[in-house]
């Protein structure tokens, strides 16, 4: 998160810099809502060894 917000300030123009970043917030926000939702579900219905990749 910080590495892409450090880019999005050495790249984006200052007036353009906060759509950047809004977007970037709202992306993690519902990143951060789906991911162990979907995790969670994966391991409810599947199992958590469909993951594992011994062969």
């Amino acid at each position: 998160m910080v590495t892409s917000a450090a880019l999005i300030a050495d790249v984006i123009p200052l007036r353009e810099r906060g759509k950047y970043q809004g977007a970037l917030g709202s992306v993690f926000g519902v990143t951060t809502m789906i991911g162990p939702l979907l995790g969670g579900l994966f391991v409810d219905h599947a199992s958590w060894r469909w993951a594992s990749v011994t062969r």
